[in-house]
């Protein structure tokens, strides 16, 4: 009867394969009831009989699958179908109303029995789905109690592991106006079984219930929130944020957000924790391909997802939910779960810029640490993922161009931690980012960046090495120090991880050649800290052969580091040719090369290299025997062996050899102190014994040939010629005696350190020399000495008119309205200039911060004392010649910089500037600081003795101004405040607020307490 009935309706039933139906299936829907009807003299009792057809039909499992698949339509009526495959024959008997009772009680009696299975897998869970699948979504239910109650009771009968996935159906089985009724019957076992409180959490989401009832609901989640297991929390947190009103913004929202913060921090695995097995199918395969429940990702994503869901269906929550983190201003309040929650909000154009300077404000005051940052990034970067990593690279992007350091460093953070995500995408996207910040930013975090990147992963790197191009093309644009920066990176990853045929190589070596060859002086410049500097990559000490394929071997690693050594030899000879008879280049070169031997691991066969040319080089250009006939050159200027501090058989000619290559136009720039430091350099790097510098000390010592007293008293009456020589060659002295220090200063053996002190009242003596022959010849320049700056050198003028309208051309020279030169015309005839030794700094060679040492010297008033018994302390001149030598240092990298702390461009202290200031705080606190329970000199010894010294003066004047002051009083004035400053300048830096450098900064104050 079952097979007849559906064959009059145009349905064939296939024994295999799929049935076929013979016309359109809203056709068949209709025909059905309609033959049943016509046939009225049978009509309903023909309906109950072929409801038992069926039956008997169905009890062939295999005859019950096919009839649960779809249907195929015959050709012949694909011109009037409307699909070409139409629905399974159960689904088309559910749409027909008059069967429709009898096939739902059908339905639920297979499931139950199927159910009762002794082992509901395998065929019987496939054919249960199946029959749910077919019941869902019905358009017209003719019962829809009747199916709720025995949906209810199935799900009551049902195992337990099928429940969830029978939970799941609810929403696509019942018609709206039942979803309350059946809420109400969920609501009962939501927390009865813990398997069970995920799926109809999910369901209850999906489900209409009316407003009493969803606020029990809800409020009894709301209160058993902290003790849902983290497989059900995104349900949770779905279902509650989804219908939140205004008016629980607060509560819900604090609620959910500690929560949330606890399950982040606490030390488990969230990336180990997949979604749950006990999931239904529907909510696994039926949601939207990335929706939060894909089971291939972790808890965490899809908590985060959840959340960004929510947002996006409720925009006054996400507004909400940002307003109660910004109003969190204590450091501890901010966790890693808000830094997430505030990069989903940065999805939200209406919402970026304010999410932007939310949390630059907050990294600003600390509320936001850069540790917490570095720990979110290192501990949930499997929760960055789809757009979270599009957001991470536009915040990285931005705070690396902030003008505030902290924001710049997290910037930083941010593009490395998402750097070795697998993509090849992110990685071009960071290169170009980093690559960019390096071209237009002057400071020094986005070179840092691509140095830790590359120590990362400089295989990913080295892929996208053409960025680099537009990097050698601004080369004319950047500071030497930029230069020296960039190529210090880009050198290592070229020679010390990349092939050595690299593309990268390549470009260097024709940029060097390029520059090299350049008739432009600046990129000359640039040509020789970019040789220099390949020159150190090639040499590098340090580099990890495992790395490469090329030296997976102890020999072949060994033959390649020969090789590229040969090459550094090669290219730094080549240099040194390419920049011959340019006395400005060679300075250049040898304080270059200088920096790389003290600050850089080189060869040890470079080094002796080094040290063997410089050698030989300094040696034949400079020394010469105490007792070497000079007469010859008598007369040009007298000349004689001076400042010897004990008996030497060497001297240095530095009178003579400017006398033999002045010109009556130009003095030749002189080299000694650049290859002085480069010598001593090497002589330290290659010591056994370190700093104990045995093999040069007789330089300390040693006298040098310059023009006598009878020269220097005559100079008024020289010719122009002999004043350029006398100044000249007192100005080298000078920068001699100052490289002297900075190679000597650390040794700390007592005639060492004695003979230190010595030369520095010579600096004072020669400075004094210097200042007063500049009075008398005003137009004299001296020789360049700091060859990385450009001195634009303003020559005294008579004129205060003309002074003050030269006053911006000199910036670059960086002096002191008050220090500039000032002249009184006294007669026709003569002129007065008044001039002070600061004008010339740029002049000098720069002394090194580790200079600072001296401040252990103890500090005696009475001059006279010191020379009479060859003590080793200071006095006032030499105080203060220390102290106006640190304070300016300290002044160009601790004073407050630019705005929020950015660094400024570099200024005349460049030795300075390649170190750390919390390394430079810690080298002046530890040198100027007491050091507790010794007997150390400190500066707070210099700045007890200069008070008690204009104590005693005030005490035995009795306040008569007259005879207060005497000529020593203003330099130990001087002193006293630049003792102060230097204090001051220590305090005062920002950094050392710091959590890293608390320690520290506790460490100074209490030694400040105690002195």
């Amino acid at each position: 009867m079952f097979n007849s009935w559906l064959e009059k309706a145009g349905f064939n039933l296939m024994s295999s394969g799929k049935n076929i139906i013979n016309c359109d299936q809203k056709a068949f829907v209709e025909k059905l009831p309609k033959l049943f009807k016509d046939d009225h003299l049978e009509y309903p009792d023909n309906m109950e009989g072929f409801i038992r057809s069926m039956k008997t039909y169905f009890q062939d499992e295999d005859a019950l699958i096919v009839s649960l698949m779809p249907t195929d339509v015959h050709p012949d009526a694909l011109m009037n179908s409307r699909t070409v495959v139409a629905d399974s024959l159960i689904r088309m008997l559910l749409l027909v109303m008059e069967l429709q009772p009898m096939m739902i009680q059908f339905l639920f009696d297979k499931i139950l029995k199927l159910t009762e299975a002794d082992r509901f897998v395998g065929k019987p869970r496939k054919v249960t789905m199946m029959l749910l699948s077919n019941m869902r979504y019905l358009p017209r239910t003719m019962n829809p109690k009747a199916m709720s109650a025995r949906l209810r009771q199935l799900i009551s009968v049902v195992p337990s592991d099928f429940q969830p996935e029978l939970i799941a159906y609810i929403p696509s089985l019942c018609i709206q106006t039942e979803q309350s009724e059946m809420a109400a019957f969920l609501s009962g076992l939501l927390f009865e079984n813990d398997h069970l409180t995920g799926p109809i959490l999910g369901t209850l989401a999906e489900l209409y219930i009316k407003g009493d009832e969803m606020k029990t609901v809800y409020k009894d989640i709301l209160k058993r929130l902290e003790t849902l297991d983290l497989e059900t929390l995104p349900n949770a947190i779905q279902f509650i944020l989804q219908d939140v009103t205004e008016t629980d913004f607060k509560e819900v929202i604090g609620k959910t957000r500690d929560v949330l913060n606890d399950k982040f921090s606490e030390k488990m695995n969230l990336n180990e924790s997949l979604v749950p097995s006990t999931l239904s199918e529907p909510q696994r395969t039926q949601r939207p391909a990335g929706s939060q429940f894909n089971s291939k990702r972790s808890l965490e994503v899809i908590i985060l997802d959840t959340l960004d869901l929510c947002f996006k269906l409720n925009f006054s929550l996400t507004k909400s939910w940002l307003k109660i983190i910004t109003s969190m201003i204590e450091v501890a309040s901010v966790t890693s779960f808000d830094i997430l929650t505030l990069i989903n909000m940065f999805s939200f154009v209406d919402l970026r810029k304010k999410v932007e300077s939310l949390l630059k404000s907050k990294i600003k005051n600390g509320s936001i640490p850069l540790k917490l940052i570095k720990a979110t990034f290192v501990n949930h970067i499997s929760a960055i993922t789809g757009e979270r990593i599009s957001t991470c690279l536009k915040l990285g992007e931005q705070f690396l161009h902030s003008n505030d350091c902290e924001v710049a460093a997290a910037g930083s953070i941010i593009l490395k931690s998402i750097f070795p995500i697998d993509n090849s995408f992110i990685t071009q996207e960071v290169m170009v980012i980093t690559c960019r910040a390096i071209e237009y930013l002057s400071d020094d975090y986005p070179v840092e960046l691509l140095m830790e990147l590359i120590h990362k992963d400089h295989r990913k790197v080295l892929k996208f090495a053409v960025f680099f191009t537009n990097l050698f093309r601004g080369f004319q644009n950047y500071s030497l120090l930029k230069v020296r920066k960039i190529m210090d990176v880009l050198s290592q990853l070229a020679f010390v991880h990349g092939s050595e045929n690299s593309q990268l190589s390549n470009d260097i070596f024709i940029i060097i050649k390029k520059y090299l060859n350049s008739c432009n002086r600046k990129l000359r410049k640039t040509g020789i800290i970019t040789a220099l500097m390949t020159v150190r990559g090639l040499a590098f000490t340090e580099c990890d052969d495992s790395d490469s394929s090329s030296t997976s071997n102890s020999s072949s690693a060994t033959e390649r580091r020969k090789t590229n050594v040969k090459k550094a030899i090669e290219l730094l000879t080549d240099t040194r040719k390419s920049i011959e008879k340019c006395t400005e280049y060679e300075g250049l070169f040898f304080d270059e090369l200088g920096f790389i031997v003290q600050h850089k691991s080189l060869h040890k066969d470079l080094l002796k290299k080094i040290q063997e040319d410089t050698a030989a080089d300094f040696i034949d250009r400079f020394i010469v025997t105490a007792d070497s006939e000079v007469d010859e050159l008598n007369d040009v200027v007298p000349l004689k062996r001076l400042y010897a501090l004990e008996d030497c058989e060497v001297a240095l000619n530095i009178g003579p050899c400017i006398c033999k290559n002045v010109s009556q136009s130009q003095i030749t720039l002189f080299l000694l102190s650049p290859m002085l430091r480069l010598y001593q350099l090497v002589e330290t790097t290659l010591d056994s014994n370190k700093r104990s510098l045995r093999s040069i000390d007789q330089l300390l010592s040693c006298g040098v040939f310059l023009p006598n007293e009878e020269a220097v008293e005559n100079f008024p009456s020289a010719s122009s010629r002999e004043k350029e020589i006398i100044l000249t060659s007192y100005f080298e002295c000078l920068n001699y005696f100052r490289e002297i220090i900075n190679a000597f200063a650390r040794l700390k053996s007592e005639p060492i350190r004695c003979m230190v002190l010595k030369r520095v009242s010579n600096i004072i003596h020669i400075e004094g020399i210097i200042v007063k022959l500049l009075i008398r010849f005003p137009r004299y320049v001296p020789p360049l000495a700091q060859y990385w700056i450009d001195v634009e050198f303003v020559l005294p003028s008579t004129n205060s008119a003309r002074k003050k309208a030269n006053e911006p051309a000199s910036k670059k020279a960086k002096v002191d309205a008050n220090t500039a030169p000032q002249t009184k015309e006294k007669s026709a005839e003569e002129k007065e200039v008044k001039i002070e030794f600061s004008y010339y700094k740029e002049f000098v060679r720069e002394l090194d911060m580790h200079v600072v040492i001296l401040f252990r010297t103890a500090f005696e008033l009475d001059e006279n004392l010191i020379l009479r018994n060859d003590l080793i302390k200071f006095g006032p001149k030499q105080l203060l010649w220390l102290t106006d030598e640190i304070l300016p240092k300290l002044h160009q990298v601790l004073s407050p910089k630019m705005k929020f702390g950015r660094k400024k461009p570099t200024g005349r202290f460049v030795n300075v500037e390649i170190l750390e200031p919390a390394a430079i705080v810690k080298m002046n606190l530890k040198c100027a600081a007491p050091v507790q329970q010794c007997n150390v000199p400190s500066i707070f010894d210099a700045i007890e003795k200069c008070c008690q010294y204009f104590q005693s003066l005030v005490t035995d004047s009795d306040l008569d101004e007259s005879s207060v002051l005497n000529d020593d009083s203003p330099i130990i004035g001087n002193c006293l405040t630049n003792c102060l400053g230097i204090l001051s300048t220590l305090i005062s830096w920002n950094g050392l607020i710091n959590k890293d450098n608390f320690l520290l900064a506790k460490e100074f104050l209490l030694a400040t307490a105690q002195s």
